[in-house]
């Protein structure tokens, strides 16, 4: 669309409150139909991100509806989500059991197929990216400092990253891809587990030989996708499914386990 077009868009949005302190994250309704959306003043070249996953519908991450550009700024208009950061329910919960762990984090492995299958690596999957929405569902949010994968390119542009979340390539050691990812998701579930990031304490139990796997410090000795990490997530709940086949035999129970138990907080 043109400037003046996209003018017109973002002007059917009444702005209800900010998100942020900064204002840079709204809560907005649509006038045409009521809907709620969140519009996000992003930069060009995250602008360009999100116009890789516009229009794709994912349970795991939101919907991107507009890239749109007012001649002064860049907004994303994304579907508002209902739910509270993973963060606060670790505070609330305290450290979770592991059969909501390995939920929550197959939820993020389809996510993250998403998001590599169009070459963006996410870059910062903590806790605080990753909301469970008021039906259980995990989704994973923020592509703000997201990166596109490129060739002859032997280390990052720029540092970027939460700290003991990020895998140690990110800060300028090596080009990331998406192993980089698969190392923040293994400390993702040391945090659920233990409420520590490994380097503080390490998960010991059912799922650590995961967890070790995916926090290597050599990129080649994770696992190599987010299809490879889901299926030994499945296959230590002893299930036998595909990242894109439907929920196997006791999933939907899982599913439910996991609603019921954030909901009753």
């Amino acid at each position: 669309m043109s400037i003046l077009a996209d003018q017109y868009e973002l002007e059917q949005y009444k702005i209800l409150e900010n998100l942020d302190k900064k204002g840079n994250v709204r809560l907005a309704r649509d006038t045409r139909d009521n809907s709620l959306w969140v519009i996000k003043a992003v930069s060009q070249s995250s602008a360009e991100i999100y116009k890789r996953v516009a229009g794709i519908s994912c349970d795991s991450i939101p919907f991107i509806k507009d890239i749109l550009n007012d001649g002064n700024n860049y907004y994303v208009i994304e579907k508002y989500i209902e739910g509270s950061e993973l963060i606060k329910k670790i505070n609330e919960i305290g450290n979770l059991p592991v059969y909501m762990v390995t939920d929550i984090m197959k939820d993020i492995c389809d996510a993250m197929y998403i998001l590599h299958s169009k070459g963006i690596i996410h870059r910062d999957i903590t806790p605080s990216n990753i909301i469970i929405t008021n039906y259980g569902r995990a989704m994973l949010i923020d592509m703000d400092i997201s990166r596109i994968r490129k060739k002859d390119t032997y280390h990052d542009t720029s540092v970027l990253g939460t700290a003991g979340y990020a895998a140690p390539e990110q800060f300028g050691f090596a080009q990331t891809d998406v192993t980089a990812d698969i190392y923040s998701c293994g400390v993702v579930m040391n945090v659920m587990l233990t409420g520590r990031l490994p380097a503080d304490k390490k998960y010991k139990g059912k799922i650590d030989y995961i967890i070790e796997r995916c926090t290597s410090i050599d990129p080649k000795e994770r696992y190599r996708s987010a299809g490879e990490l889901k299926t030994a997530l499945i296959r230590s709940e002893g299930l036998t499914t595909t990242l894109t086949s439907s929920p196997a035999s006791g999933a939907v129970d899982l599913k439910e386990r996991q609603r019921s138990l954030f909901i009753r907080q």
